[in-house]
């Protein structure tokens, strides 16, 4: 990888401000990739070394051993760990980059199933997404706050009401709050401000929830066709987005996570940017870190695996026929 680097950004790590520095290394992933990838390695390698930001000096030391040869290694546990409180939410990029590649193509007219499946999973991916970072980080808040959380806000993060039982003795039992107003409340408790309700952000993930639930209880009937959501790509885009400003907004607001750099990074990595910033490697046994791009062609060599009806090309020999079990004696 250090091959492809350019030497004349071997001073990049001169600029200390790392809201500059990392805007110069998303458009630099643009017209120099292999520049950018061995910059954004050695940010991650930094930052996971002491779980701080780094200095200028760390940093330029880590880029210079690379630049000469040296080898930098991390406990991949690290990666890992970095990657938890966002995992949800760069699935759910990956996601909409495959079929924003796919809708880009032109190929919805060409490919229908795959365009279906494409938009299926990424309107769901998202609003799960979103769903799940939410109610993982009240979670996070209940062990944080523990010492002045009140048993009505832990009741009320915990989905339990407290009522009578059979023996007259009161219990927690647990019971469903609407998601829209769940995620409100859990905003609120975090930032300690509540969501602007008129604000568009709002607006695109009320859509996008409207949308996903459409597609997941009301797939193929007339009031569906409605919602329009399933192959409105702009419409899953746009809730991607509205996810992301949303979360920023946590990890920027939320007292126990704003002092943290490590959420300074995440909330512009994978809040600020369109793709992934980390994948799964095509070698295996290791993973692809910085900005990338998706070959739609590779995408629908597993998505549309079999041979049109006239094409002269055979299938792949399928699995036999089911049959019953031998009986044992």
């Amino acid at each position: 990888m250090i091959e492809d680097f350019d030497l004349t950004h071997r001073t990049f790590f001169e600029e200390e401000d790392h809201e500059t520095r990392w805007t110069r290394l998303v458009e630099m992933f643009v017209r120099d990739p292999g520049s950018a990838r061995v910059l954004f390695m050695t940010e991650v390698a930094a930052l996971i070394d002491h779980w701080r930001e780094p200095t200028k000096e760390e940093l330029t030391r880590l880029l210079e051993l690379k630049i000469e040869g040296g080898r930098i290694a991390f406990p991949m546990e690290r990666v890992h760990s970095l990657l938890l409180p966002v995992w949800a939410l760069e699935l759910a990029k990956y996601d909409v980059h495959v079929l924003q590649s796919f809708d880009d193509g032109g190929l919805f007219s060409k490919y229908f199933l795959t365009g279906v499946r494409l938009s299926s999973t990424a309107l769901v991916n998202v609003w799960w997404a979103f769903e799940t970072m939410m109610n993982d980080l009240a979670g996070i808040m209940v062990t944080q706050r523990k010492e002045t959380l009140s048993d009505t806000d832990r009741a009320l993060i915990e989905e339990k009401s407290i009522t009578l039982n059979a023996k007259g003795r009161p219990e927690r039992r647990p019971y469903f709050q609407p998601i829209d107003v769940r995620v409100q409340y859990i905003y609120a408790l975090l930032t300690g401000e509540e969501i602007d309700r008129s604000t568009t952000t709002w607006m695109d993930l009320r859509r996008l929830k409207n949308a996903r639930d459409s597609h997941v209880h009301r797939l193929g009937k007339d009031d569906n066709r409605k919602e329009g959501g399933l192959y409105e790509v702009s419409l899953v885009v746009k809730g991607l987005k509205a996810v992301q400003a949303l979360v920023a907004d946590v990890f920027a607001k939320t007292p126990e996570l704003t002092g943290k750099f490590a959420y300074r990074f995440l909330a512009f990595w994978s809040c600020r940017t369109e793709t992934p910033f980390i994948w799964d490697g095509r070698e295996g046994d290791g993973l692809f870190l910085g900005l990338g791009a998706v070959d739609v062609n590779h995408v629908l060599q597993v998505s549309a695996p079999m041979p049109g009806s006239f094409s002269s090309d055979g299938p792949l020999a399928g699995g036999a026929p089911a049959q019953d079990s031998p009986q044992g004696p």
